[in-house]
């Protein structure tokens, strides 16, 4: 980050106007969104994050506001002139991370119960969508081929012929699901985004139970 921050001064003058858009804190707290933590996103940003890259910028925060993309987004404005009139207290983030750590335990306990039952029922399951934070929920719940016949990846997708990591659980074109498994429960490994994947699985004629793997919430 410090490299970056000298990179932008470098490239900035004072009618520069930088704008970041990233995952907020605030949200991932509000619906639990411990898997939010992986590979591809080391770290997540608070608003208090952004005033002090502003400051190492030596500019203000000219505006601010929360977007809805990948669960919840904050995107900020950064340049010269005066401040942004908003405020946001984030004051109570330190008692979310015990309160998210005590959701995330909870939530083990519940997925499983919820797996297990479905697996006495229909044996393995199949599974629709496969982002990057899945693994997180997979390896958390110690999910294998017992648990998840496949993952079914949209087209297009580089995932496709591969196996969710750690398991030779394999991931496969969606167009395979639609042929003889429209009926059957699915279990969605994207929670984050569930009306865009119940669409697409609707659109494509599927009739069977849509299952989240995590319970998303409203506002």
């Amino acid at each position: 980050l410090a490299e970056l921050i000298k990179n932008i001064k470098l490239i900035s003058s004072k009618e520069t106007k930088i704008i970041i858009e990233n995952h907020y804190l605030g949200a991932i707290f509000k619906n639990s969104q411990f898997d939010t933590f992986y590979h591809e996103h080391p770290r997540t940003y608070s608003l208090g994050s952004f005033r002090f890259i502003a400051k190492s910028l030596k500019k203000e925060i000219l505006d601010f506001e929360f977007v809805s993309r990948y669960g919840g987004n904050i995107r900020v404005f950064i340049g010269e002139g005066s401040k942004s009139p908003k405020t946001k207290s984030e004051n109570h983030f330190y008692d979310n991370f015990l309160d998210l750590r005590e959701s995330m335990n909870k939530w083990i306990i519940s997925a499983k119960k919820k797996i297990n039952r479905l697996n006495k029922v229909y044996g393995p399951i199949n599974a629709k969508a496969f982002p990057g934070r899945a693994a997180i929920l997979v390896k958390l719940l110690n999910l294998n081929t017992n648990n998840i016949k496949a993952v079914f990846e949209i087209k297009g997708s580089k995932k496709v012929n591969h196996y969710v990591p750690g398991t030779k659980i394999p991931i496969l074109p969606e167009r395979e699901l639609y042929k003889n498994n429209v009926n059957e429960p699915i279990l969605n490994l994207a929670w984050h985004i569930p009306d865009e994947v119940k669409k697409n699985l609707k659109n494509n004629g599927f009739v069977g139970k849509i299952i989240n793997i995590k319970e998303f919430k409203k506002k």
